[in-house]
């Protein structure tokens, strides 16, 4: 369990990306499918004794298809060396059915599968493989068809984790909680959003309701992230990422370093 939830706590938004897996469908066509998204470049500032070095690292890359799904994901360390890298596969529902790469030393290739029950209310995912036969992760469903709760059980058909997801009424995720085994809250992210839609903030929350990490992300015009700040729960700056966009249309978004204000 402990491997697990630590795992957990390596959300999209601890990370370097504008992917971020808890979105509503419907946000995932908006910003990524609408927009023409192709490929996203990471750029990351640290921020030693507060002040933004002067420059900045590569840290990730994210390219998408031309429905808005994400079809690879590659971090880099420090030295600019790919430290984790996949590609994904997708069924023409978008459900995510193959996922091959590498990190470190350990190759990962892992294939699901996904039946809908209750009329599609309730969705079962297994790994196609005889040795994970009893691992699945069950999905209940809402009306417009977003995950509500997931569950987790592991390879040995215990369930080991369970998450909550909240949606207002345009469909935007404004919380998901994690639950323990035993029915305990484990961490929490609350999502607020700008006049026009965009993702504009996260608090990210542990046991016992004490403040993780907090995210402000900028925009551009079409709704695109522009920029990404990470502060701890004093509200201390710790890093800066920015991006740089590819588009199918041909057209590119350019990078700027900002500053907090």
């Amino acid at each position: 369990m402990l491997f697990f939830s630590l795992l957990a706590l390596l959300s999209s938004f601890s990370l370097s990306q504008i992917y971020n897996d808890d979105y509503s469908r419907l946000q995932k066509i908006n910003v990524f499918r609408d927009n023409k998204v192709w490929m996203v470049y990471g750029w990351t500032y640290l921020y030693p004794k507060g002040m933004q070095e002067k420059k900045g690292k590569k840290s990730s890359f994210e390219r998408f298809d031309r429905d808005g799904n994400r079809t690879e994901e590659i971090y880099y360390d420090p030295k600019g060396n790919p430290s984790f890298s996949c590609q994904y596969l997708y069924d023409e529902k978008g459900n995510r059915v193959k996922k091959m790469g590498g990190t470190g030393d350990e190759v990962i290739y892992e294939q699901w599968i996904y039946t809908p029950m209750d009329n599609g209310k309730r969705i079962e995912k297994r790994s196609a493989y005889k040795k994970s036969k009893d691992e699945k992760w069950v999905y209940l469903m809402d009306a417009q068809q977003n995950v509500s709760a997931e569950t987790y059980y592991d390879i040995n058909g215990t369930m080991t984790a369970k998450w909550e997801f909240i949606y207002d009424d345009k469909q935007n995720i404004t919380s998901k909680t994690e639950y323990d085994p035993y029915g305990n809250i484990y961490q929490k992210w609350l999502y607020t959003y700008d006049d026009k839609g965009n993702n504009s903030e996260v608090h990210h929350y542990v046991s016992n309701n004490q403040l993780y990490r907090i995210y402000q992300m900028r925009y551009d015009k079409k709704g695109n992230m522009k920029s990404k700040f990470t502060f701890d729960k004093n509200e201390n700056i710790l890093n800066l990422t920015v991006y740089v966009y590819q588009f199918y249309d041909g057209l590119h978004s350019a990078r700027t370093t900002g500053n907090k204000k």
